[in-house]
């Protein structure tokens, strides 16, 4: 009898962390980013990825260096970040130490951490860099790795092509 309960009470406490984990899950995976100063080199490679999230890139687009040569139309730009969501969904980004030159240019070192398939397996870590130059006032990006970015934009090829559209539905 005594075990039944031990039991019972064993099962409604696992319910009840089960609950409480789906709970959390459902209100973080509901709160939104909002976009942040753009003062600084960080600010706006933040408020870049957020645009990226949230599938604004008209405000992506504008973050990007408009003296790079090379640089994507909008619909280029668009149709390559759509083509790789699938590789973003899949990675993380952290932001490490950011170094500015004579207040005109800033490399940012960044970590991209890419989640391989499965269950257990273990995500690995890539360091990349993003740099940054100030024009007219505000910082731009000059250069974004994938697959935030797309190292064809700074060779100028793109600029070669016509864009493929992308399906509206």
């Amino acid at each position: 009898m005594k075990s039944d309960r031990f039991l019972l009470f064993l099962l409604i406490g696992i319910a009840a962390l089960v609950l409480v984990a789906v709970g959390l899950f459902l209100a973080r995976s509901g709160a939104q980013q909002t976009y942040g100063e753009e003062t600084t080199p960080e600010g706006v490679l933040r408020n870049y990825m957020i645009a990226v999230q949230k599938q604004d890139y008209q405000r992506a687009y504008s973050y990007l260096s408009d003296e790079t040569k090379g640089k994507p139309t909008l619909g280029t730009f668009q149709a390559n970040l759509t083509s790789t969501q699938s590789e973003m969904y899949r990675t993380g980004v952290e932001i490490g130490d950011t170094q500015i030159s004579d207040n005109k240019t800033a490399v940012i070192t960044i970590i991209i951490v890419h989640n391989v398939e499965g269950l257990f397996s273990t995500p690995y870590r890539e360091t990349q860099t993003i740099t940054l130059r100030r024009e007219k006032g505000s910082w731009k990006i000059t250069y974004i790795p994938y697959p935030y970015g797309d190292y064809g934009w700074y060779g100028g090829y793109y600029n070669k092509i016509e864009p493929v559209p992308v399906p509206t539905e």
